[in-house]
């Protein structure tokens, strides 16, 4: 199902899944109210949900959802790049989260990624070698601004794989993905043998 406001938009999504194989668009909406309807009479397997609508808005309509139909899975597809909105999102339920400006194959690996994670154990293995590295820091307490210092990227950048950790991880939050850290006893090896010369 499609939620947005915005019918170009919904149009634009609906070409692209057009030519996509195993993707079917079975249900469209303007409003979260509107999704809240459709789902209990629809069967629906992913929702890509806009964040910022009129009315009830995203974050309310993915939390009521949620708990109408918990197996159903959901990705904020949003304007909003901001970590706030992320963590936000990602505590009302949903199993990713996709900033409007990413390219088509970006858009869906994210939805391959969701729609397969069901019966797929996260491993820590899944990460690369730099979202190791951010993942390390993370688990010494490091914020986002620390980071990118560090590693010398941008704030943005590190945003970015901060949200591609907790989605890879099936986390919903930081706290969650040190947690995993601890539980599954990981070793970040020699990877950050160079931090401190950064």
């Amino acid at each position: 199902m499609l939620v947005d406001d915005h019918l170009l938009f919904r149009e634009g999504l609906k070409k692209l899944f057009e030519v996509e194989e195993g993707v079917e668009i079975v249900a469209e909406a303007s409003s979260g109210e509107e999704a809240m309807k459709l789902c209990k009479n629809i069967d629906v397997d992913l929702i890509l949900m806009d964040i910022s609508m009129p009315g009830l808005g995203g974050i309310k309509a993915i939390r009521e959802i949620k708990r109408m139909r918990p197996g159903i899975k959901i990705i904020a597809l949003t304007m909003h790049d901001e970590e706030a909105y992320r963590e936000e999102a990602m505590r009302a339920g949903v199993s990713a989260y996709v900033v409007k400006g990413v390219g088509a194959s970006e858009l869906i690996k994210a939805i391959e990624r969701v729609c397969g994670q069901a019966g797929r154990k996260r491993h820590l293995s899944s990460l690369t070698p730099r979202e190791r590295e951010v993942l390390s820091l993370i688990a010494k307490g490091k914020n986002n601004k620390e980071i990118a210092h560090e590693l010398c990227l941008k704030e943005k950048t590190v945003r970015n794989y901060v949200s591609n950790i907790l989605q890879k991880l099936g986390v919903r939050d930081r706290t969650q993905a040190v947690i995993l850290v601890l539980k599954e006893g990981m070793r970040f090896g020699k990877e950050d043998k160079g931090s401190d010369s950064g």
